[in-house]
Parts: C-alpha cells; sequence; structure tokens
C-alpha cells in the first residue's frame, strides 16, 4: 500500500510540476493580442524565406509548441497550414496537444486536433491531453478532447482523467466525464475509484456529484475498505455526511476487521455515523462554506 501510494503522489506531483503556470477554470484566459500578432507575423516570415517550420530549440519545443501552450490559435492554423506536424514532441515527451491542454487553451486544441493531432497521443509519462486538460480543471478543454475522440477511460498513468479531476476537486469536469459517460468505477492504484480519491481528499461537493452519477458507494479498494472508512480516518466530516447520505454502511468492515465508528477520531464524527438521512442533511445545511479567500474544499 505504501509503494501505490508513493505512486500516486509521484504522478500527482509530476502533473503539478508540469502545470506550475496553468490554473483552474472552464478556459484558460485568451492571450495578449500583440503577442500573437508578432509571432504570426514571425510564422509568415519563416514561410515567405522557405524556412522550416518544424525547427525547433534546444529542448526540441517547435514554434507550434510555443504557439498552442500560448493559445495562440491564428499562429496554430497558420503554422498546421504552413505543414507543421501536430504530433512532434519535444525532448520531455510532450506534444503541442497536450500543451494546449495543460494551459487549457480550448481553441487551440480545437484547432490543433482538427489539424490532424492524435487527441489519445500520450506523453512518456503515460499522460494525455485528456488527463493533463481534466487534473487542470479545465472543463471546454477536456470537451474538446472528448468531442475529437479521445479516449475517456485511458488509464495510461495508472489515473483515468476522472480520477485526476476527482482527486482535485474539479467538479466542473468531472461533471463533463460524467455526461460523457466516463467509467464511475475504472479502479486505480490499490483500487482506489474517482469517488475514493474525492473523498479522501475532502471534496465533499465532488463526492456528492459522483454519488448522484451513479458511483458505487460501497466499492472495496485494496486493503478492503470503502470510500467511508477511508474518509472517517482522516476525519473528513462533509465528505463523510455525503457518503452516508449516499447510502455508505458505518458498519462496512475492511480487512483488519475496523469500522467506520472504530476509525472516528472524535465525538462529532462519531455522531455523524449514527445520524439517519435527514438528520444528516440538517447537519450539512448548518455547516459554514469555506471562505471564498481559501483552497475550495469541495
Amino acid at each position: 500500500m505504501a509503494h501505490s501510494m508513493l505512486q500516486l503522489s509521484a504522478i500527482l506531483a509530476a502533473l503539478c510540476c508540469a502545470a506550475a503556470a496553468a490554473g483552474a477554470a472552464a478556459d484558460a484566459a485568451p492571450p495578449p493580442a500583440e503577442a500573437a500578432a508578432a509571432m504570426l507575423k514571425q510564422v509568415e516570415q519563416m514561410v515567405l524565406d522557405d524556412k522550416d517550420v518544424d525547427a525547433a530549440d534546444e529542448h526540441g519545443n517547435t514554434y507550434l509548441m510555443w504557439a498552442a501552450q500560448e493559445g495562440h490559435v491564428e499562429v496554430v492554423d497558420a503554422l498546421l497550414q504552413a505543414g507543421a506536424k501536430a504530433d512532434s514532441v519535444n525532448k520531455h515527451g510532450q506534444g503541442p496537444l497536450i500543451a494546449a491542454a495543460l494551459h487549457g487553451h480550448t481553441g487551440a486544441v480545437r484547432a490543433l486536433v482538427e489539424g490532424g493531432a492524435n487527441p489519445n497521443l500520450e506523453h512518456k509519462s503515460g499522460g494525455s491531453a485528456l488527463t493533463a486538460a481534466a487534473f487542470q480543471g479545465y472543463a471546454g478543454a477536456v470537451q474538446a478532447l472528448l468531442d475529437a475522440g479521445a479516449n475517456i477511460d485511458r488509464t495510461g498513468a495508472g489515473l483515468s482523467a476522472l480520477s485526476l479531476a476527482s482527486s482535485q476537486g474539479h467538479a466542473n469536469v468531472v461533471a463533463v466525464l460524467i455526461q460523457n459517460k466516463a467509467n464511475l468505477e475504472l479502479p486505480g492504484l490499490e483500487g482506489r475509484t474517482a469517488l475514493h480519491l474525492a473523498a479522501e481528499a475532502g471534496f465533499s461537493a465532488t463526492v456528492a456529484l459522483l454519488i448522484k452519477g451513479g458511483a458505487n458507494v460501497e466499492h472495496v479498494q485494496a486493503d478492503g475498505g470503502t470510500a467511508l472508512l477511508a474518509v472517517v480516518r482522516k476525519g473528513e466530516k462533509m465528505a463523510a455526511a455525503q457518503l452516508l447520505i449516499g447510502g455508505a454502511r458505518p458498519t462496512a468492515v475492511n480487512k483488519l476487521g475496523q469500522t467506520a465508528k472504530s476509525l472516528a477520531l472524535d465525538d462529532e464524527m462519531e455522531a455523524l455515523l449514527s445520524m439517519d438521512p435527514s438528520q444528516l442533511v440538517m447537519w450539512c445545511a448548518h455547516v459554514p462554506l469555506p471562505p471564498a479567500c481559501c483552497p475550495c474544499r469541495c
């Protein structure tokens, strides 16, 4: 189990490092028009001078890679029309489509797939454009990739797009993936499903969304425990309440013989485990929401 948790941490850390400059929203902010115009002019001059539009820097990054990463759709179109390779990859194994998806540039994603980019091309780590966009919370890019034929349940790096979005609490992306029939029960490391990952991280709104979408609250992971046992162990009360409302059994037992009640860290959690659904709904209604300035755990 410890080895698998290290694997999960490594996958998430790699994605975090790759996405350090990107935010989480439906789409990224549009790029400055001046920068796009300057780059377009440079590309047009390259074409006039009959220069190689796939010329790369010392890291293997081409003009198409930079245009995709910055979201310059007109430049992406111009390069593709000039013959640039849509699926070229740099020395880190990353291509233009993953770069566009990672930074939430939906327009660039659409331009690339329309220009022949493979929506299922994997990064050398096993991730894809879809998993990158899902991890970052870019619902627009996720939908564009699904429209282009991206495999919704592909798990090249051990985690599906749904599991990654759920692990980060990106309810907007989770909603898109559920609507597009993602497999809610696809197990990842240690048998954890998207519901397990969202619950363990305390993202209660994502937990509720997954349950509403049909996720199995009684799915058993490798240690014999359910999502409820995991959240009780971590003291995540709101997530625990959502699971209980969704039908999770507080009497479920893991391989060590532990139940939710035996793992409860305080009296309030013990009380929650004894409430009926109507009492749990009332309890949730009286729990204050986190301040808008705080990282959203929902």
